[in-house]
């Protein structure tokens, strides 16, 4: 194959990952079913009897936290979450029917009694400790050992050279566009704010049970390698991931576990900026055919209230907020009339002191009625943006600290006398 075929053929594998990994299609389930049937088989697994689907990761990540827990974190069972908690429930019925158990609780009943039920036919007497086991075992046999048999192929057979090219212009710009602006927002979403629009949680033992998941189309990035090879080179072991690949070309995130796997659904609407980056004004960034939503500014995720009512939020709350992203995008939506840098108007609220300011950033405070006083530091990032503009960003300092320089030395967890900005990264 001459050079240009090549690179034209290169150039098609990419832009068609892109857009199998930012489809809002409905997903092809009989296409995703055969698919893990063939990924079962390629990993020497019998074919899982029971093929469940759900509307969105958030669902199906609850389903799955259910078979291996008897209740769902706190934080999950908020009004918002009444919905897919209903969801939740009649796919547990549907599997007690499919299984043929008795006493079969009626489709209003709790998600958790469901599950209850649920994981006890299908578990029996095992312990938490072994269905974790057994669940993680399953997932390394179907995608982690698959994919090292593949690399072990690739890495005999194919010229270095061929294997870098297919990296830089397959792997890179689809783990961009799919896998890192849109897949890890949903990602963090679940495991970090466990209702989707709720309270932040620190519930470390759901996240990690989020890592017993395939990504489906959101693995866009190294299956659309696999798939280059499996073609092109026609290579014994990389034809085995086509079974991976099927899916991930025909739904959302899935669980095999044992017993039955769980699939997901694609969203109905993604929306992104010039850069690529999930963004949406006044409107949710991701929907999932459930109404699951997820609301962005930019490629940083925000909450309902600021994304539909960004006026609503107070000087407290966006220079008090944690994530020092978000907190940038909030200051970047403001917009003032008098030509000021977006955020200008908030540092120039009348409460905010100036107290101090020199080569490094400017020191702001704000006394807040019986609670601690909020102390900000602006300054310039020192990595310009890919448009050779630099970004302001506003981070949250102790309110001990009374110099500019002190405070962005902190943010290094240095003392002010050992910071020099030649050596921060």
């Amino acid at each position: 194959m001459q050079e240009p075929q090549k690179a034209s053929l290169l150039s098609d594998f990419r832009d068609a990952w892109i857009r199998s990994g930012l489809s809002t299609r409905p997903a092809d389930r009989a296409e995703a079913e055969e698919g893990v049937r063939e990924a079962y088989r390629a990993a020497n697994l019998e074919p899982p009897r029971l093929m469940v689907w759900l509307e969105s990761p958030l669902v199906g990540s609850w389903c799955a936290y259910l078979l291996a827990r008897d209740r769902l974190p706190p934080a999950v069972v908020t009004p918002g979450a009444a919905p897919f908690l209903e969801q939740a429930a009649e796919a547990g019925v549907e599997i007690l029917w499919e299984l043929g158990a008795p006493d079969i609780p009626v489709r209003t009943a709790k998600a958790e009694a469901v599950w209850s039920r649920v994981r006890s036919c299908l578990r029996g007497g095992w312990s938490d400790v072994s269905w974790d086991r057994e669940t993680s075992t399953l997932r390394r046999a179907i995608r982690n050992r698959l994919r090292i048999a593949a690399d072990q192929e690739i890495a005999s057979r194919i010229d270095p050279r061929v294997v870098y090219a297919v990296g830089n212009t397959i792997r890179t710009p689809v783990l961009e566009s799919v896998d890192s602006r849109v897949g890890a927002i949903v990602l963090s979403a679940i495991t970090g704010r466990l209702g989707g629009d709720g309270e932040e949680a620190d519930d470390s033992a759901f996240a990690n049970h989020f890592r017993y998941s395939i990504q489906g189309q959101f693995d866009a990035s190294w299956l659309a390698c696999y798939d280059y090879f499996r073609t092109v080179e026609n290579l014994p072991a990389v034809a085995r991931m086509f079974g991976l690949i099927r899916v991930a070309r025909a739904c959302g995130w899935w669980w095999p576990l044992p017993g039955l796997v769980l699939l997901t659904d694609r969203p109905d609407r993604i929306e992104r900026d010039a850069d690529g980056r999930l963004h949406a004004e006044g409107a949710p960034a991701i929907r999932y055919r459930d109404g699951w939503v997820l609301y962005a500014q930019h490629g940083v995720r925000m909450s309902r209230q600021f994304a539909l009512y960004p006026g609503s939020l107070t000087t407290e709350a966006i220079l008090g907020e944690t994530n020092m992203e978000v907190r940038r995008a909030q200051l970047e939506r403001e917009r003032f009339p008098n030509g000021l840098p977006a955020g200008g108007g908030i540092l120039l609220d009348p409460r905010i002191k100036l107290v101090h300011q020199d080569d490094f950033g400017t020191l702001y405070r704000l006394e807040v009625r019986s609670r601690e006083p909020i102390v900000v530091v602006k300054v310039v990032n020192a990595t310009p943006e890919p448009d050779g503009t630099f970004k302001d960003y506003v981070l949250r300092v102790p309110p001990w600290i009374l110099k500019a320089r002190e405070a962005v030395a902190w943010t290094f967890t240095l003392e002010e006398t050992g910071y020099d900005p030649r050596t921060q990264s």
